[in-house]
């Protein structure tokens, strides 16, 4: 993917002095670069998400793995493992999500500027974010060790931001995965 649009000029040129009927210009040649460059990032991004969605899989499998090898009459073993896996195939959607308002994020704060209200709220609600991490610390692994998915709700302020879910839809999904970690938790 990475190369030099240079040489892809030059070939686009030299196809449209050999075949007339083409008619390639320099304008048409230009169109297509820029077509192969926005491909190119689409491309990129998406290789971005099929990475986390395939970790999220393999974690999905591992889970299902461990169902199959617990006995049938293992009630409560079955039951934690079937709310686990319910609770990752829940957070599939928002963790990707959460990727994509993350990019938007990174994005937005390349080409805005901060003013200081928003650094005090900012740094207030990383502040009051660090308690409650600190509080709820015990509780971010599972019963396998591994770290729990967190999903953050966070109000969308005046202008749309870009992700895969509608804000109330992240929240209600949000909600579910809370209570599938707290009935995860009590077994």
């Amino acid at each position: 993917m990475d190369g030099d649009y240079e040489i892809i000029r030059t070939l686009l040129r030299a196809i449209g002095e050999i075949n007339q009927r083409m008619a390639m210009g320099d304008d048409t040649i230009e169109n297509l670069l820029q077509s192969l460059m926005r491909l190119r990032e689409v491309l990129l991004v998406g290789r971005k998400y099929v990475r986390i969605i395939r970790f999220e899989l393999i974690r999905m499998y591992e889970i299902q793995h461990n169902l199959r090898q617990l006995s049938y009459f293992d009630v409560r073993g079955r039951l934690r493992l079937t709310l686990q896996l319910a609770r990752v195939t829940l957070s599939l959607p928002v963790v990707v999500d959460l990727a994509m308002r993350g990019e938007d994020e990174d994005a937005s704060s390349d080409s805005e500027g901060d003013d200081d209200a928003e650094r005090r709220s900012t740094s207030s609600r990383a502040s009051r974010r660090r308690r409650r991490d600190r509080a709820s610390r015990s509780s971010d692994h599972g019963a396998d060790g591994r770290p729990r998915t967190r999903v953050r709700l966070e109000k969308v302020k005046g202008r749309r931001r870009r992700g895969l879910l509608p804000p109330p839809v992240s929240v209600v999904i949000g909600l579910a995965i809370g209570a599938l970690e707290i009935g995860e938790s009590v077994l």
